[in-house]
């Protein structure tokens, strides 16, 4: 529902190519991919829309030097307030775990997504037309 959006709006945010709905490995961690962790979706469809308030993390994983403090609330201040309209963002620039020249850094975020809802009905394959006289 509001994953492709939420993806795409956070790619633009944050210059960052790669974005995945997953947990960064324990072992040999993907550098330089925003990973998102979606902890409350909170989804209504009614009345030909789709709604949802979801709440979330951030992470990402790269050299210190390519990611500094304040990277995350620069690019959010930075950003077209269109994009940045449907978010609330705290916890900006958690540091979360280092290993050598690698800092682990967070954000948290609250994502409101309103769309349209139009369900396939199915493909028209013929019709038939009537004259009347």
């Amino acid at each position: 529902m509001f994953e492709k959006a939420l993806a795409e709006k956070f790619k633009t945010i944050f210059d960052f190519k790669k974005v995945r709905y997953d947990r960064p490995s324990e072992e040999t961690p993907e550098q330089q991919v925003l990973f998102i962790q979606v902890d409350e979706p909170r989804c209504t469809i009614k009345a030909g829309k789709q709604v949802a308030r979801v709440a979330g993390q951030a992470t990402v994983i790269a050299e210190a030097e390519q990611l500094p403090f304040g990277y995350f609330a620069k690019r959010i201040a930075k950003a077209d307030k269109d994009l940045t309209d449907d978010f609330f963002f705290f916890d900006i620039d958690q540091n979360t775990r280092t290993y050598m020249n690698l800092v682990q850094r967070s954000f948290s975020f609250v994502f409101f997504f309103n769309s349209q809802y139009d369900p396939e009905v199915g493909i028209i394959n013929e019709i038939q037309f009537e004259e009347q006289t």
